[in-house]
């Protein structure tokens, strides 16, 4: 088995990364595995079968091969044989080579397609997107629109792109980014919700959702529902934008200032601002949803017109609790996204989709 930092060969506790893994290799060492954290008692193995332990530690050098993380061949035990009776070192070889194609091929076709547009222009447009991967599997790229996507995500942070211009700058518009931030926000987050509780699927990221076309077409239709008739570029583009101001540190105390505007079914137009700002959903002691808006009175109305079809929401109003009261905050966006930050960090969120890990408990 691949020895990690702890030098127990078993994976770091809790969330930590091996310090010596890419972006792109910790997905597979997150697939790592130990032989003991299976229980085998009372499990018969017939005879003609290798020993247990070792196909598990043979499948587990295999994952390693794959990512590119180890060069570890498995032994020529007599378990191993029976699966492998070949030597793995062509095996690795091979994988590797493949991982050090696929990188420049990516880069190739990136520079080929780009238009002057930027790595997560063309991951969340599906035009440029589709021609993105066509012109990849054209260079002779053997690997699915996820790996593909998901090495272009990760080839500047790798510092593996090439110096080139400087790309177009994309805005949405003031109105309608508060008219679908709320909403992809929101999907994002119920998305995340369905594939980990639902599914049983680990939680994942921002990044790994729009890098995959099955799943980015569920957020697109989730986001749809709860704010629709925009394009799917917009929720895209919105939820990117989000997550790239909530990775900035939040450099300011907990807004203790916000002001009371009452409960969420009682909001009136004439007690909301369009001034640009912070508002926050709440319910009780939970947080429900915090938002950064333009104008405040046309995100919260938005918002608040379709907050009930959420179903946390309902699940809410079935179970008798108080009922979800704002309160608002006017300033700057920057300043206001700051503040979100910091009420996420601290407070958490049911409805805004999860970045930090700390958030995870609030779910």
């Amino acid at each position: 088995m691949r020895k990690n930092n702890n030098g127990n060969g078993r994976r770091p506790v809790g969330d930590a990364t091996d310090p010596r893994l890419d972006v792109f290799d910790q997905a597979a060492w997150d697939a790592s595995f130990d032989i003991a954290d299976f229980d085998d008692r009372d499990v018969r193995v017939p005879e003609s079968l290798p020993d247990a332990a070792d196909v598990f530690a043979e499948v587990a050098l295999s994952i390693n091969a794959l990512a590119g993380t180890s060069s570890e061949a498995p032994s020529e035990g007599e378990g191993a044989a029976l699966l492998f009776r070949h030597p793995l070192d062509h095996f690795v070889v091979q994988c590797k080579q493949r991982r050090s194609e696929l990188w420049s091929i990516v880069v190739r076709a990136y520079q080929d397609i780009r238009c002057d547009r930027s790595v997560d222009y063309v991951v969340a447009e599906p035009e440029a997107n589709l021609l993105f991967l066509q012109r990849c599997w054209e260079l002779g790229a053997a690997a699915s629109p996820f790996e593909l996507n998901w090495i272009l995500m990760n080839a500047r942070k790798d510092h593996r792109m090439p110096e080139s211009s400087r790309s177009k700058a994309v805005f949405l518009g003031k109105e309608v980014f508060d008219s679908v931030s709320y909403a992809a926000d929101i999907a994002m987050r119920e998305l995340q919700n369905e594939l980990y509780f639902k599914e049983q699927r680990r939680m994942l990221s921002v990044d790994q959702i729009l890098c995959s076309p099955q799943l980015v077409r569920r957020f697109d239709a989730i986001a749809n529902r709860i704010s629709p008739g925009f394009r799917t570029f917009d929720y895209r583009w919105a939820v990117l934008g989000l997550r790239k101001a909530r990775r900035a540190e939040a450099r300011v105390g907990f807004p203790n200032n916000l002001e009371p505007v009452g409960l969420v079914e009682d909001v009136r137009r004439d007690r909301l601002p369009k001034a640009s700002g912070l508002y926050w959903v709440t319910c009780g002691y939970d947080s429900l949803f915090v938002g950064v808006a333009n104008n405040l009175q046309r995100q919260v109305l938005s918002l608040t017109e379709r907050l009930y079809s959420n179903d946390v929401l309902k699940q809410i109003a079935s179970t008798g609790m108080e009922k979800p009261s704002l309160k608002i905050m006017e300033g700057g966006v920057v300043c206001a996204e700051m503040y979100r930050t910091r009420v996420l960090k601290d407070k958490g969120s049911l409805l805004n989709f999860q970045l930090f890990k700390g958030l995870q408990a609030a779910a």
